[in-house]
């Protein structure tokens, strides 16, 4: 299955959109600027931990993570 990161300013709108997301893609991941440093944006628009996208294995952890709720019934 096909998975989708998307960058938003807006942590609630961010928190808005995760709990709606297009069958194709399963659920979408979001990041958002804070300070010099990308985010995970949690469900709740709280912010979750650093990215580095110099560790592409932190991306595909949560990838994986998340992939359990991408499953349909």
């Amino acid at each position: 299955m096909q998975r989708l990161l998307e960058t938003k300013e807006s942590t609630k709108d961010a928190a808005r959109k995760s709990q709606h997301f297009p069958v194709a893609y399963g659920k979408v991941l979001f990041l958002t600027p804070d300070g010099n440093h990308l985010r995970w944006v949690n469900e709740d628009g709280s912010l979750g931990e650093i990215v580095k996208l110099t560790e592409p294995q932190t991306i595909q952890a949560e990838l994986k993570a998340s992939e359990h709720t991408c499953q349909q019934d």
